[in-house]
C-alpha cells in the first residue's frame, strides 16, 4: 500500500505552523450550554471517570436514560449520506497529493446540502442526478482571497505548501462561487503540485455563489509548539465545537472542520492503521500529546454524531478527502454486530478531540 504520509497532502493551514494556538475547548460547559431548557436522551454506558471526556462527570447522579440531545436529527445526514451514495454513487473522492483537502471538505458539505434540500428525509432516487461541484476551480477561488491577517508574515510558506484557511473558503464561495463539475474533472497527477491552481477559464459548469456562513478560528498567540493547549472556549462564541456542532447536524447542517495534525508518531491518529481500517482517529494521550509538535492540518466534512458500540460515549462521524480505500478502506473488519458500519472513506472522531484539536471551522447558518 502507497505510504499515506508520502501521499496525501495536508492542506489546512493550521495555526501553530504560523504561531499561533491550536483550538482546544472547555470541556466543562457543553452540557450546561447546550441544555439549558430542553430535554435530552443519553443512552450510552458511561465511562470510568478517568476517561469521561468533557465533563461528562458532571452527569453523575442522572438517570443514563435520560430525554434527548444526542437523539434528535443528528444522524439524518449521515443517512442521507448513505443512501446518495448507494443511489446515485456519491463515493468519497480523493484529493490526492495536492493540498485540496479544504475544497473538497466544503464541496461535501455543498454537495450534501444540496441533497439534503432535494430529496429530505425521503427516498433518494437514482435520477435525476444530485448536483455536484468542482474541487479544482474552488480551490483556485480559495487561494486567490487573502490571507487572514493572522499569517500575514507566513505568506510564501503557505504559498509553496499549498495550504489554505477556512476564512478564505467563507469568501471564495462568496465571491466566486461554485462550479458545477464532475468529480473526474478533478486533475490529480504527478505533474500537479500540491498548489497546482486550475485556471478558472478552464471552467465549463455555471457558478453559485452562495454565502450566510458561521465561521471560527482560534488566532490566539501562544508560546511553544505542542498540539495539546489547555481547555477554552472558542473567541467569538464562547461555547466549545461540539456544542455547536451538534446543533448544526439538528438542523441537518453539515460542517466543515480542519484539525491539527501532530508530529510524528501523533500523526497515527489521522494515518496509522486503525484510521486505514476503519476509520477511527484517535489522538494520543495527553501526557504524550503535551510533548508532540504540529506539522501540519487536515478538513474534514462532519455528517453525522453517533453514540453505543465502538463509538463510545459520542463520536462524530465525517466525510474524508483520502478516497474509499486507503481511509477507512475496511470498517467493517472492527466492527461489532450492533455497531452503525460506516461507509468506505468515512471516518469518526470521539467529542472530546473534536473539543481539542478542532481550530477552525465553517457551516451554513440555519
Amino acid at each position: 500500500m502507497t505510504n499515506l504520509r508520502q501521499r496525501r497532502a495536508l492542506g489546512a493551514a493550521t495555526p501553530e505552523k504560523f504561531n499561533l494556538s491550536v483550538a482546544t475547548l472547555s470541556r466543562s460547559r457543553v452540557f450546561s450550554e447546550s441544555l439549558e431548557g430542553q430535554p435530552f436522551t443519553f443512552q450510552a454506558r458511561l465511562p470510568a471517570p478517568e476517561f469521561m471526556p468533557f465533563g461528562l462527570e458532571n452527569l453523575e447522579g442522572l438517570e443514563e436514560d435520560v430525554t434527548g440531545l444526542f437523539e434528535k436529527n443528528a444522524d439524518q445526514l449521515l443517512k442521507l449520506a448513505v443512501a446518495v451514495e448507494e443511489q446515485q454513487g456519491w463515493h468519497v473522492r480523493d484529493q490526492g497529493g495536492r493540498s485540496t483537502c479544504n475544497a473538497f471538505a466544503v464541496v461535501a458539505a455543498e454537495e450534501l446540502f444540496e441533497a439534503n434540500r432535494t430529496f429530505g428525509a425521503g427516498s433518494v432516487p437514482k435520477t435525476p442526478p444530485m448536483k455536484t461541484f468542482s474541487e479544482d476551480f474552488l480551490y483556485t477561488a480559495i487561494v486567490g482571497e487573502d490571507l487572514p491577517i493572522h499569517a500575514m508574515g507566513s505568506a510564501q510558506k503557505i504559498a509553496e505548501d499549498g495550504s489554505t484557511f477556512l476564512e478564505q473558503a467563507v469568501k471564495a464561495v462568496q465571491n466566486t462561487g461554485l462550479y458545477e463539475g464532475s468529480p473526474s474533472d478533478y486533475h490529480d497527477s504527478p505533474r500537479h503540485a500540491r498548489n497546482y491552481e486550475r485556471p478558472l477559464s478552464e471552467a465549463t459548469g455555471p457558478s453559485t455563489k452562495t454565502g450566510g456562513y458561521v465561521h471560527e478560528i482560534d488566532t490566539s498567540h501562544a508560546s511553544g509548539s505542542a498540539i495539546s493547549r489547555p481547555s477554552r472556549p472558542f473567541p467569538i462564541s464562547g461555547r466549545s465545537v461540539s456544542s455547536l456542532f451538534l446543533e448544526a447536524l439538528n438542523k441537518g447542517v453539515p460542517v466543515v472542520a480542519s484539525f491539527a495534525i501532530a508530529e510524528d508518531p501523533g500523526d497515527a491518529a489521522w494515518f496509522g492503521h486503525r484510521a486505514r481500517l476503519d476509520g477511527h482517529v484517535l489522538y494520543p494521550a495527553l501526557e504524550v500529546s503535551t510533548d508532540l509538535g504540529i506539522q501540519g492540518g487536515h478538513t474534514v466534512c462532519i455528517v453525522g454524531y453517533l453514540r453505543g458500540g465502538r463509538y463510545g460515549a459520542g463520536s462524530f462521524v465525517f466525510r474524508n478527502s483520502y478516497g474509499p480505500d486507503i481511509f477507512g478502506g475496511a470498517p467493517y473488519l472492527n466492527a461489532k454486530d450492533d455497531d452503525f458500519i460506516l461507509p468506505r472513506g468515512y471516518g469518526y472522531i470521539s467529542i472530546d478531540d473534536v473539543d481539542r484539536y478542532c481550530w477552525e471551522f465553517m457551516y451554513k447558518a440555519s
